[in-house]
């Protein structure tokens, strides 16, 4: 690694690590894991015939579709996926265990605010062992707190480089009418996102970084995510 690309990593692991979120720079051992990745499906559930509030007409209709039939994102109840609420650090880290075929890792609890015995505990391990989040300099990992959309970016960001997947093909925040509020710890990844089509921008040009990241935003981003690989 050349002098100035580990000014760049030493810069975004500061950053990152006061979000909960730390830096692929300082990956453990990945084979220390056994980790499959994911893909598209040609044939996918009808999610309209079984959410009420998904419609054929929604513009995240087919990614919700994808990654309910991949088992990544399961509905909120047994008719609603909430499509725009917006997820917390225990579900996203969920849906990047599910992401990565559910890897065991050793039972321990490693933060304050997470029992050992609740849904997302194993997940939450895992994410953390894999250094894809970390929790924060109190002893905590926040579980309930919401995810933003630069967070959602630079977490997918992560798993890419835990998986072994090229970093490339990098975008322009510059052009985006918003990007002032892009956060230095997440400009490289959403770049990243940007440039490979994992994330775009919404109304009036704005990539909205601080905005939270919603379930069907992560639906869409995941898909996008996956086509990274064919």
């Amino acid at each position: 690694m050349n002098k100035k690309l580990r000014n760049s990593a030493i810069k975004l692991i500061l950053f990152t690590l006061a979000l909960g979120i730390i830096s692929p720079a300082v990956y453990a051992n990945e084979d220390t894991y056994q980790v499959q990745t994911i893909s598209t499906i040609s044939t996918t559930t009808d999610v309209a015939e079984v959410f009420n509030d998904v419609s054929t007409a929604d513009w995240f209709y087919e990614d919700v579709a994808n990654v309910y039939s991949l088992g990544l994102i399961m509905g909120v109840t047994a008719d609603t996926f909430e499509p725009n609420t917006v997820a917390t650090r225990a579900q996203l880290a969920t849906i990047v265990h599910r992401m990565s075929n559910d890897p065991t890792v050793a039972p321990k609890t490693a933060f304050t605010d997470v029992p050992e015995d609740e849904w997302y505990t194993a997940s939450v391990n895992w994410v953390t062992d894999a250094n894809i989040f970390s929790g924060f300099e109190d002893g905590t990992f926040r579980p309930n707190e919401l995810v933003t959309r630069e967070q959602l970016i630079v977490v997918l960001y992560n798993l890419a480089q835990f998986q072994g997947i090229p970093i490339e093909n990098l975008g322009r925040i510059s052009t985006f009418s918003d990007s002032i509020d892009i956060s230095a710890w997440s400009a490289y990844a959403m770049q990243w996102g940007i440039g490979n089509g994992i994330i775009g921008g919404k109304e009036d040009n704005m990539l909205d970084p601080k905005g939270g990241a919603t379930r069907a935003e992560i639906s869409a981003t995941i898909t996008r995510y996956s086509n990274l690989e064919d």
